[in-house]
């Protein structure tokens, strides 16, 4: 069991998310009462067998509606995860790309990225100045693209006639990459537009994590 990262398309606010006794939540707060404000698009689920890690909203780091950072574990022990989403300008892109150095420590980071490129998408360009930009801060930051344990499409559009894509990515840190993997969880009961969550094994990344040091 581990963490669940979700992130909603387009504009939509993560409002009534979905709710289960073995999974709590993590999510910034949300304004309801003003129609202006920015409310989040990303939200956190975390399995109950993580309870003694003290999962916490890392809030102070980076307030941002697009931007989920979370902690696991306490003292040096502490991981720093990311959920992310990009919209159609890659404002979360360009976050990460100008302000790398504030994101060093993160563990890992994963969520919809909005981009496509042949290196992850069989259907994307083959040049994406954006995709650039993201693998550039990843790699600043010491992680790469962690590989699914099932390759597939990650994003369903409406139109039945358009081709599915690949544009939710997970980063680990390059020692790792050989050995952790996510789950691509399709939401076939959802109607599209819809995005498949990815589901990180924590607990096999903290055992790895260990080894590692």
């Amino acid at each position: 069991m581990g963490t669940l990262r979700t992130s909603t398309p387009s504009l939509t606010a993560v409002i009534g998310t979905t709710i289960h006794l073995d999974w709590g939540i993590i999510v910034r707060s949300m304004d309801l009462q003003n129609e202006g404000a920015d409310n989040p698009r990303v939200a956190v689920y975390v399995h109950k067998c993580l309870r003694g890690l003290r999962p916490s909203y890392c809030q102070d780091l980076i307030d941002h509606w697009d931007i989920l950072i979370f902690s696991l574990g306490w003292g040096e022990d502490l991981l720093l995860l990311a959920n992310v989403y990009s919209d159609e300008q890659h404002t979360v892109i360009h976050i990460l790309y100008e302000w790398m150095m504030d994101w060093l420590g993160l563990f890992s980071m994963g969520g919809d990225f909005n981009c496509r490129h042949q290196s992850w998408d069989p259907w994307g360009p083959v040049m994406n100045v954006h995709a650039n930009q993201l693998e550039a801060a990843a790699t600043y930051l010491g992680l790469t693209r962690g590989m699914p344990e099932v390759e597939g499409p990650t994003h369903f559009p409406y139109n039945i006639q358009l081709e599915l894509t690949v544009i939710d990515l997970v980063y680990v840190p390059m020692e790792l990459s050989l050995r952790v993997m996510h789950k691509i969880c399709q939401y076939f009961t959802l109607p599209p537009p819809s995005l498949s969550g990815l589901c990180l094994d924590t607990w096999a990344v903290l055992g790895l994590s260990e080894l590692s040091k």
